[in-house]
């Protein structure tokens, strides 16, 4: 997936995985611990939350794509 050119900068860190949830939305995880959700239709971020501590190095969502897990 190539991030679009409105998405490049607007993470505070180093990006460490990224999560397709379906054609339109997508989850990141960083070094930070941030997790965010972003849809493509509205060019930004429709969920932020800060989930570790540390780095999210793993992600993972159900089959409806209404629950994400995020792991260090």
């Amino acid at each position: 997936m190539t991030v679009p050119a409105w998405g490049r900068g607007l993470c505070s860190s180093a990006l460490n995985c990224v999560l397709p949830i379906d054609n339109h939305v997508f989850a990141t995880g960083d070094d930070s611990g941030a997790l965010k959700v972003w849809d493509l239709r509205k060019g930004d971020t429709i969920l932020e939350a800060r989930q570790q501590e540390e780095y999210i190095s793993a992600m993972a969502a159900d089959a409806n794509g209404k629950i994400l897990l995020t792991a260090r």
